[in-house]
This record gives structure tokens, sequence and C-alpha cells, in this order.
């Protein structure tokens, strides 16, 4: 029940905040432009989608190419458009803003199929082309200071920071006994391009633990070193996510029927993989992830040669988690 909760609320909250993303659409690009693009564009923090379809490309002409690109931006919501286009004459540039409905055009001095080298020019093109956008941050465009482009358009998300903070609440179900817990996490994260790097602190309520001979409480808490890996994706981000934690797990209670106080701490290391969907809003990014956790080593809590308590050594965390830049 928690789990649908949880999900319902994110992507309640991500389809209200769609409206704040920055997308730029690229038309049919090689994927050696396409990677090329995305790596210029990471610091700016722009979604792009990949359109790969020959029949979308816009025409070589004026008003065709602006009608067709101005009705793709309007389909993907995106705030610009980019596409080559391949004649006798050579090849051409062209990029189309969505607000001031502008095409602006420029001969490329290479020829298709592109290698590394003429893709990589080819996108720091782009991305000083789109400096005379809206689709740029706007501290980065021409013709307009930062303040003025901020008022003319506000619902830009926000740039990139090196230091994050990282909030984060777990649902945590055992995929062999099916038990479930949750857990607030609070973290601080770094981005050393391409990937993202912190620690992160997790701990719960716990749970009560009961039997004729035992009554008691666990409760675990949990230091965790986590990288991530970002790609954009339409209106959102993909996050690929790497864990490897270090549990504290702490039982404690009374034996039946004598009243005597026990109490047992244990520490278990665990490896996590995961992915996660992250949608950017005003002043933070919202997401939601899922990963499998495997434990080292499993943990057997015997009384009286009767297990009380028995962890799984694999669970399925699912999660809802805040960034807001430093």
């Amino acid at each position: 029940m928690r789990i649908r909760v949880l999900v319902a609320l994110t992507i309640l909250i991500c389809g209200s905040a769609a409206e704040a993303s920055n997308n730029v659409l690229l038309v049919n690009p090689e994927d050696s432009l396409l990677r090329a693009t995305e790596q210029a564009l990471r610091p700016w923090e722009i979604a792009i989608t990949a359109l790969s379809s020959e029949e979308i490309v816009p025409s070589e002409s004026m008003p065709g190419a602006r009608d067709r690109a101005r009705e793709l931006c309007r389909n993907h919501q995106a705030r610009a458009a980019v596409w080559i286009t391949s004649n006798a004459n050579g090849e051409a540039l062209w990029i189309y803003d969505q607000q001031t409905d502008r095409v602006v055009v420029r001969k490329l001095h290479v020829r298709v199929p592109l290698g590394d080298a003429d893709a990589a020019a080819i996108a720091l093109s782009i991305k000083t082309l789109l400096m005379h956008t809206t689709a740029a941050p706007p501290d980065r465009r021409f013709g307009a200071s930062a303040s003025a482009a901020a008022q003319a358009n506000p619902k830009l998300p926000p740039a990139a920071a090196r230091w994050q903070m990282h909030s984060e609440l777990l649902v945590r179900r055992g995929l062999v006994d099916g038990h479930s817990d949750a857990r607030i996490g609070f973290g601080l994260f770094r981005d050393i391009q391409p990937l993202q790097l912190g620690i992160v602190l997790a701990s719960g309520p716990g749970h009560s633990v009961d039997s004729l001979a035992f009554q008691g409480h666990f409760v675990g808490a949990s230091l965790a070193l986590e990288a991530r890996i970002r790609r954009p994706w339409r209106h959102f981000t993909w996050l690929g996510l790497a864990q490897v934690s270090l549990h504290r797990a702490h039982l404690s209670g009374t034996l039946s029927p004598e009243g005597i106080s026990v109490a047992k701490t244990r520490f278990n290391p665990s490896v996590a993989l995961g992915v996660a969907l992250e949608v950017p809003l005003s002043v933070a990014r919202l997401g939601l992830g899922l990963r499998t956790r495997y434990y080292t080593r499993s943990q057997r809590y015997l009384v009286r040669n009767t297990a009380v308590l028995d962890l799984p050594t694999t669970d399925l965390e699912l999660g809802i988690f805040l960034s807001v830049p430093l």
C-alpha cells in the first residue's frame, strides 16, 4: 500500500512539474552528433530529445522549415529544434527558437556521415547558436542581461551546482520473506562530470520482534557511498545508481519468562544497483528511484536455538528523493 502511494504521489508531482523542463529537439541526428551534443550541453542542464526519423526532418526552404519545426516543438514541448540538411551544395545547420519563432541557418564545412571530430565541432556550433535562443540558461544568452532573461523566462530549471543536498524516503521490501520497512536518508553529493559522487546516511523507526521466548525491537541504520551517472531524456533525466553501504543492525529486548534484557549489534556490508527518473523543479530536483540491494552475509538472531529474526540477503527499495543545489 505504501509503495502505491509513493508512486501515485511522484507521478502527480512530476506531471505538474513537467512544464519546468528545458527541452531541445535534435532531429534525426547521427549517433556521434547526439553524444557530442549531450556532452556539450550537459553543464546547461538541457534535456535532449532525439527524433530519429528522416520523415520528420523540416524542409530546406522557408517558410516550410519554420512551420515544421514549430509543429515539432509544440508536440514535444520543446524550446528549440536542431537539424542538419544535406544536398548537392553541401550541409547546413538549422536551429529554430520556439519563443521567438525564428530560424537560424549556418553552412557546415563537413560532409556526412560525421566523424567524432566533426561531430564535436558541430556540437560546439549548436551550443553557440543556442545562446541566441531562450533554450540557453539566462546567464549564457547573447543580447540580454541575466536578470532580464530570467524575468522573460522564469521557468528555466536551476543551473548545475557542484554540491547538492540530498534527502530520500525509502520503502524496503525483502525479496524472500516479504518484510517491509521505511527509512529516511540525508546526504551530500558533488558533481564530478559525468558522475555525481556522494555520501548518504539513512535510518528508520525499525519494527517489533515478538516470539514466545523473546519480545523486543529491531532498528537499522546505514552509511553509503553512492555514484550516479545522468542522461537527459525528454522532460526528465535518467540516473544510473551504484552504491556500497555499511549497515548497523541492533536488536534489543527481553527473554521470556525470565525478563532478562539482551541486546546485540551487528554490521553488514552491501552493494546496490538501480535506476531513477528525475524531473527539474524551480529550485530543486525530484526523483523516483528503484534499487536492488545484496547483503554480503545473512543475519539470523537465535534465542534458545530458535530464530526470532532472519534478515534476507536481498532487498528491493523504492524511494522518492529530493536534491537541492547549494
